[in-house]
Order: structure tokens, then sequence, then C-alpha cells
């Protein structure tokens, strides 16, 4: 699943649209801000599964502090 989202970063970064080091990292990281929300809730107990409207926020919101780290 990484190799494609890796291959998107080293476009970005040859592009000058990215400063992205460590393709798989960057990878990494967008996974965590995907799932860190999710995560938090559940180990405060909440076992809700989100709807589809709250699950499109919750992408943005982790694209939106993605891009904050990598984007140049």
């Amino acid at each position: 699943m990484a190799q494609p989202f890796t291959h998107l970063f080293q476009m970005g970064n040859e592009s000058g649209d990215l400063a992205v080091h460590s393709p798989l990292e960057a990878f990494e990281n967008l996974v965590g801000l995907l799932v860190g929300d999710r995560q938090r809730r559940l180990l405060l107990g909440e076992d809700v599964r989100p709807d589809p409207a709250a699950m499109s926020a919750i992408a943005a919101k982790a694209v939106q502090r993605w891009l904050i780290l990598y984007k140049r």
C-alpha cells in the first residue's frame, strides 16, 4: 500500500511541490495522522465508528496537517 504514495511523494519532491526527505517516513506520518484520532478515541473508551461524513472530515484534516509538514 505504501508504494503508490511513496512514488507520489517522490514525484512531488522532483517537481518542487514537496519537501520529503524520506517518502516512506512521509507515508508513515500520513497514516499516523489518519488513524491517530481514532486511536485516541479508543483509548478514551469511545468505540463508535465515525459515519462517512465524519471520516471524510478526519481525512481532510489529516491531509491538511500532513501538508503543513511537507509542502514547500
